[in-house]
């Protein structure tokens, strides 16, 4: 079980790519597209067309202007003769399922492509649970300024389990429970508290109590704020003040295997 880290920002920037997560069981799945999720796949190694599942937690543009064009890309590729899926599932909220058929419509005509791009409900209440391949996937609301979810991968007796924009969350933590690798927002120290709370986004306090409240074994802190680029080790230290084991902020394009 892998975790590929195509961005690990709260923006795009001159120097960072906002966060997109490609989680590699016996499947591909993609946890958002923000806007340079094509260009950052690709240094990865892999092709857009190697991604037939898609989530989409929530509706900012950091996590789905890049939606359009990955989409698009999966047609470029199949005119370069490669191979992709039949059919592109995207797992997303369903008050942000027309904005993202808005978005397809208005930038490509989408009914040339030779593959369908098929849309499942997240529960914007409760637990969804999700099976792809051997993969079982749950999700969560989490406490955000708009409609967002958290989620869980489980395979082969490993778990990753992601917050996607979010304050501590009881209900993510219990999702989380014994995760071998939690991937929580990082957004700041506590220095900008008030702030943090404006716009509902994670401290590393709130990264580190998830991480002991779930019993994890690893925090990756991802979605910091651009001010913070030269502070994360301030981030990663306040995390670890509340929880005992690694805790580390992941490089952009870092492939981590989960032990």
């Amino acid at each position: 079980m892998k975790a590929i880290f195509l961005g690990n920002c709260a923006n795009q920037t001159s120097t960072n790519e906002a966060v997109s997560i490609v989680i590699e069981t016996d499947q591909k799945i993609l946890i958002d597209a923000g806007p340079g999720v094509v260009r950052q796949l690709l240094r990865s190694g892999r092709k857009c067309t190697d991604i037939a599942h898609v989530f989409i937690t929530h509706c900012h543009g950091d996590h789905t202007l890049g939606f359009p064009y990955l989409i698009w890309n999966h047609f470029y590729e199949s005119l370069e003769g490669i191979k992709g899926p039949t059919e592109i599932n995207v797992y997303t909220s369903p008050s942000l399922i027309d904005g993202l058929l808005t978005m397809l419509k208005f930038c490509y005509v989408i009914d040339n492509y030779p593959f369908k791009i098929k849309f499942h409900e997240i529960s914007e209440t409760g637990i969804t649970e999700i099976k792809i391949g051997n993969t079982n996937i749950k999700t969560v609301p989490v406490i955000h300024t708009t409609k967002n979810f958290g989620l869980r991968f489980d395979w082969n007796n490993k778990t990753v389990s992601y917050s996607s924009d979010t304050l501590y969350s009881d209900e993510f933590t219990a999702l989380a429970k014994n995760s071998n690798l939690l991937i929580h927002e990082g957004f700041a120290t506590e220095s900008l508290f008030e702030l943090s709370r404006k716009v509902k986004h994670g401290t590393g306090k709130d990264a580190g109590m998830c991480a002991t409240n779930s019993q994890s074994k690893e925090l990756a802190l991802v979605h910091f704020f651009p001010p913070f680029q030269d502070k994360l080790n301030d981030i990663v230290e306040e995390a670890k003040k509340y929880f005992n084991g690694k805790v580390f902020y992941p490089n952009e394009l870092l492939e981590y295997n989960v032990e």
